[in-house]
């Protein structure tokens, strides 16, 4: 496997990489993005273990997290959505990879804006991991003008976004939540699972971060879904 480490132009200033090569290329490539407030180094061990698999995998920091530029206080769901497309748009064009063959893997926040960013690029399939659902309201605000604690304790509105986008979305959806998540309430991500091309996976006793004995069941999911990646694929 060879690590590389590039910037990349997104929507508001330049996004810090890292692309995980693997040694016996299966075309396939997954984009990996992080929760709120955090980076790309949380994605590198699922990285590493996708790259292993032959998978090229491209880790992400959104804009005004980790080594991206921007105040993060400045951005919107949108702007970081803007964001995901740019780092599709790179791996299909810098990265050897097969049209049709580029997934997502998105942790909490990088989940949801991953899922809204489906209905901009071809995204072959969704790894999501107790993703939220924000009101549609919010997807234009910066995020100096309200806190996940207060939006995230709503019920999901009629017609949202995210939800309508997952509802004609016909390729393979896994959902991996937490059973006692504190940050994503369970009447946000029943809401995901309910949606027919829907796979989900309950982690019983985790809360919304992840504990050594919980990654590891978490990898296994991540497994499971990376040989779907390749041998579904493969047969088209």
């Amino acid at each position: 496997m060879a690590k590389t480490k590039t910037r990349i132009e997104g929507v508001k200033g330049e996004l810090a990489t890292t692309t995980y090569m693997p040694d016996d290329p299966t075309g396939v490539g997954v984009i990996m993005t992080h929760g709120f407030r955090s980076d790309r180094s949380r994605c590198a061990q699922s990285g590493r273990y996708l790259s292993s698999k032959g998978i090229l995998c491209l880790t992400v920091d959104l804009g005004g997290h980790g080594q991206s530029e921007g105040d993060l206080d400045d951005f919107s769901v949108n702007d970081h959505v803007e964001d995901v497309v740019s780092a599709y748009d790179y791996m299909k064009e810098q990265h050897p990879v097969d049209a049709g063959r580029i997934a997502l893997a998105g942790i909490s926040y990088g989940g949801y804006v991953g899922l809204l960013a489906s209905d901009k690029r071809d995204i072959s399939s969704l790894f999501l991991r107790a993703a939220p659902l924000y009101p549609n309201a919010y997807q234009d605000k910066p995020r100096r003008e309200y806190s996940d604690t207060d939006v995230l304790q709503k019920h999901v509105d009629e017609g949202n976004n995210a939800l309508n986008i997952l509802s004609q979305y016909k390729k393979p959806v896994t959902l991996v939540t937490s059973g006692l998540d504190e940050v994503v309430p369970s009447s946000i991500t029943d809401e995901i699972a309910i949606v027919p091309e829907v796979v989900e996976h309950t982690i019983e006793a985790a809360g919304h971060v992840l504990k050594p004995n919980e990654q590891k069941q978490y990898m296994s999911i991540l497994a499971s879904w990376a040989i779907g990646l390749t041998t579904y694929q493969s047969a088209e």
